[in-house]
């Protein structure tokens, strides 16, 4: 049987169609660098104009020592043509090395530089290879690489801990994703040093952020408490919004605010918070606790809700579960001390507190620390009233800091083994004074690793000065971006301090503050796998020449240990801005059956339907038979001619 004609060019179409959809074709990630290409300005000619610049007429390789490259690099000529940005799968770069001669080259010198300098001085001085960096992802291509960690604090071995057994992976300057208040793009303010992430607080959240780092600010004009980062940047109503919605849909989660007055801005938008200090009626911090418990309501873990907790537990280190049981989802410190009560009528009547003592630090909401144990009761309540002790949380950058990444891992990996031992020579304004260090994973003190690098002034405002205007400066491969920094330093946070067999040392601290998360999902899943007690599998990661990476972990889904290649391929694939094109034979296969299918059902129906008819007549033969005989005339009727 044969297939009728308009199967057959249906099968044929079919079959085209299903070629064209799966042919090779850029990814998403690829079309979108693309398109930013073309909206954005990409060179600069300013300070650092010579070295903006695209090396055309020789290149490194042609050099005899690193004398004479950087006296090459030193002396470009401004007036040259600007250089052209190509893009490379997921990257954009600037006249990429020619030989593996050439990318030595580069890379000694950027190794040598990065041993003494800023990150952007050396990516602006000889380029980014031997610059190993986490690239920064979109949110859409996170969740298409299954990097998200959604409500991962729900695993048995996590409800378990202790508050203060946790490590949670957490997000610097956590707000600081949009400019959004009376000083922001209009004022001129510079992404540089200012905007810290790239996804806001739920998509945060859903990555597997628990701990969120936020300065605030407050608006006279608008009457509103603000993130804050040098600028005004969200409304504090919208970010705990994203806290409570998650949290709704999350009910085992616990998450952590720490929360202070932004130093870096305008002295005008910290005003209405220094005069509460010195209120009467009032307690320090009360606008911002006032904001936040405004959202979050019977979510913060405050005294009446911790008073909820049974005798079994200890109310000065709950479990996680105990935590979620009463639903105290939200752990808040304000300038380092937790918050158990957010105004002045509710903390009057609240065992322990103190009126804030000017003598002790006025900021502290809860008045001055006490040595875990001995709170006395002065308020007036009953005297055999629960006490708790606010908790402490101690930074680790006033040993930490640092504007070189290396520098900063060295100091943070020494930090890590002894933190009480550091603690002691550097105490937090929320700790008593002569009281006894605790050791980790102990109340009072919350272990914060600060794993950013933080530039001197002087270098933060050179910087910012050159990012002004645009959003990458190339020289040689990948340009220097607002982001560089973050993903350099995730990078050496991954490979050195969270390294494979590591958490003894990386779970000692309580949190991990990491900038433009977004380029750290391997160092978050990698502190959530620890805190889950799973199998350690390690991470398998691909980078460019041109120094950008991405790894993913090892570790499938039933605990099993994934082929390295496996994970590689995809990382690659997806680094590379291709999309996996094979898929396209089993959709023309099915597409193909089904017609074949629907065309041989639709012969044979026709078969059918004729067999059930019998012989078909002759056409016009009935009529022939009928008018036999009336035309006797036996003289044939010419033919009309066919001209």
């Amino acid at each position: 049987m044969v297939l009728p004609h308009h199967c057959t060019v249906a099968l044929v179409l079919v079959i085209l169609v299903a070629m064209a959809a799966g042919a090779p074709h850029p990814s998403s990630a690829h079309l979108a660098a693309k398109a930013d290409h073309h909206k954005q300005a990409f060179v600069e000619i300013g300070p650092h104009g010579a070295i903006m610049r695209r090396e055309d007429e020789s290149s490194v390789a042609d050099s005899g020592s690193a004398h004479e490259v950087r006296k090459k690099y030193s002396s470009r000529d401004p007036e040259d043509d600007p250089a052209k940005v190509q893009q490379d799968g997921a990257v954009s770069v600037v006249s990429p090395v020619g030989t593996s001669s050439e990318q030595v080259k580069l890379e000694e010198l950027t190794a040598e530089c990065m041993e003494q300098e800023p990150t952007a001085e050396c990516m602006e001085k000889f380029g980014s290879y031997g610059i190993r960096r986490l690239f920064t992802e979109t949110w859409e291509n996170i969740r298409s690489l299954e990097q998200t960690r959604n409500g991962w604090m729900s695993h048995p071995g996590v409800q378990k801990r202790k508050l203060f057994s946790l490590t949670l992976p957490g997000s610097l300057n956590s707000g600081t994703y949009a400019i959004t208040g009376g000083n922001g793009p209009a004022a001129q303010v510079a992404p540089y040093g200012v905007v810290s992430q790239n996804l806001n607080l739920y998509q945060q959240l859903e990555l597997g952020i628990r701990m969120f780092d936020i300065r605030v600010g407050y608006s006279a004009d608008s009457e509103l408490v603000y993130i804050s980062h040098g600028a005004l940047m969200v409304p504090m109503s919208l970010a705990m919004r994203d806290i409570r919605r998650y949290l709704e849909e999350h009910v085992r989660e616990v998450v952590v605010l720490d929360v202070t007055k932004d130093p870096t801005t305008d002295p005008a938008h910290l005003k209405a918070f220094v005069d509460e200090e010195q209120s009467h009626n009032r307690i320090p911090g009360q606008l911002v606790h006032e904001a936040i418990a405004c959202e979050l309501k019977e979510m913060l873990a405050t005294y009446s809700v911790l008073n909820k907790l049974p005798d079994t537990e200890d109310v000065q280190n709950p479990s996680v579960a105990s935590l979620a049981d009463i639903g105290a989802q939200v752990i808040y410190f304000w300038e380092g001390q937790q918050v158990l009560c957010t105004t002045f009528q509710e903390c009057s009547v609240t065992p322990g507190w103190y009126p804030p003592d000017s003598q002790a630090g006025s900021s502290l909401a809860f008045g001055p620390p006490f040595v875990l144990g001995s709170r006395i009761n002065a308020t007036g309540s009953k005297a055999t009233a629960k006490m708790i002790e606010p908790a402490c949380n101690a930074h680790s950058n006033f040993y930490t800091s640092a504007d070189q990444p290396e520098d900063l891992m060295k100091k943070i990996q020494n930090y890590a083994i002894d933190m009480p031992g550091h603690i002691a020579n550097h105490l937090p304004a929320c700790f008593p004074a002569g009281g006894q260090i605790p050791k980790e994973h102990r109340p009072t003190l919350w272990h914060t690793i600060d794993a950013w690098v933080k530039l001197k002034n002087d270098e933060l405002d050179t910087q910012a000065d050159r990012m002004r205007g645009v959003k990458a400066i190339y020289t040689r491969g990948e340009g220097f971006t607002v982001k560089s920094d973050a993903e350099r330093t995730n990078y050496l946070t991954m490979s050195w301090f969270l390294k494979r067999n590591g958490q003894a040392v990386f779970t000692q601290p309580n949190a991990i503050m990491l900038e433009f998360a977004s380029s750290a999902m391997m160092p978050i899943i990698r502190i959530i796998e620890a805190m889950q007690n799973r199998p350690e599998c390690g991470w398998a990661i691909f980078c460019k020449d041109s120094g950008s990476c991405w790894a993913d972990t090892l570790l499938g889904p039933q605990d099993n240990c994934l082929p390295e290649a496996d994970v590689l391929k995809k990382l690659t694939t997806h680094a590379d801005g291709a999309e996996d094109t094979t898929y396209w034979i089993i959709y023309a296969t099915i597409s193909v059956a089904t017609v074949v299918v629907l065309c041989f059902l639709s012969a044979i129906t026709k078969f059918a339907a004729k067999t059930l008819q019998g012989p078909a007549k002759p056409k016009g033969g009935e009529d022939i038979a009928e008018g036999e005989g009336v035309n006797d005339d036996p003289t044939p009727v010419e033919p009309t001619p066919d001209y």
